[in-house]
């Protein structure tokens, strides 16, 4: 806020010249007032210009380093990732292989209890068919004999 008394001492009344009275004013000089009001407005902006140049670099350099950071980090997690694909493939693969493993055993073993069935239906057989062969052979041989 301007000073008022120097404001007003700018239109007092001065004797001018010596012996002859009479109301002067002072002129003002409105441009030298305005360049002193405004310089400590200008030096004010003037230094928050600079502090906001300040903060701008400062704000572009953190963000440079933030985003660095989040780079390395992005390619901790891509690397991470691969690594864990490959285990989960390799648990994968396993995990089929014992399933595979196992389809095969239980197929080895219902194949192994149907050949025993079918040996046991031929040893049947082939028993009644030796009794037969037998019986068969027995009465032409009888028949032969007489």
């Amino acid at each position: 806020m301007p000073d008022l008394g120097r404001y007003l001492r700018h239109f007092r009344r001065l004797v001018s010249p010596p012996g002859r009275p009479g109301p002067i004013g002072v002129p003002a000089d409105h441009l030298a007032e305005l360049s002193e009001e405004l310089e400590a407005v200008f030096r004010a902006v003037d230094a928050i210009q600079e502090e906001a140049d300040r903060i701008r670099k400062d704000s572009e350099s953190e963000a440079r380093k933030k985003q660095e950071e989040a780079e390395d980090e992005a390619g901790r997690i891509v690397a991470d990732a691969r690594d864990r694909a490959e285990q989960v493939r390799a648990e994968e693969a396993a995990r089929q292989r014992r399933d595979i493993e196992k389809d095969a055993q239980t197929a080895l073993d219902e194949a192994e209890q149907q050949a025993e069935e079918t040996r046991k239906r031929a040893d049947e057989k082939l028993d009644s068919m030796v009794e037969l062969i037998v019986g068969s052979l027995s009465g032409t041989a009888e028949e032969g004999a007489r």
